[in-house]
């Protein structure tokens, strides 16, 4: 799970967004998002989901790490931001 986490902490750096922009953004209490990244916890599949929604990225990426998914959404996120 720690490569999910760190995944997810990647594309929210490359995007700008602060802990408490992704907690907006996908509805994940900032709470929970905050003990992720501190390591108190781990995050149910569900909570994955949804902030692979709000990233506008794939959940395979964050699973398995697929740079080839997770590329071409970036640069379908760049020209809507």
């Amino acid at each position: 799970m720690k490569e999910v986490i760190e995944r997810i902490n990647s594309v929210r750096l490359e995007l700008g967004l602060s802990q408490r922009d992704l907690a907006r953004k996908s509805g994940v209490s900032y709470h929970i998002i905050n003990k992720w990244f501190t390591r108190l916890s781990e995050p149910r599949f569900i909570d994955v989901m949804n902030v692979a929604r709000a990233l506008n990225t794939p959940i395979e990426y964050f699973v398995t790490g697929d740079k080839l998914l997770e590329s071409c959404n970036r640069e379908v996120v760049k020209q809507l931001l």
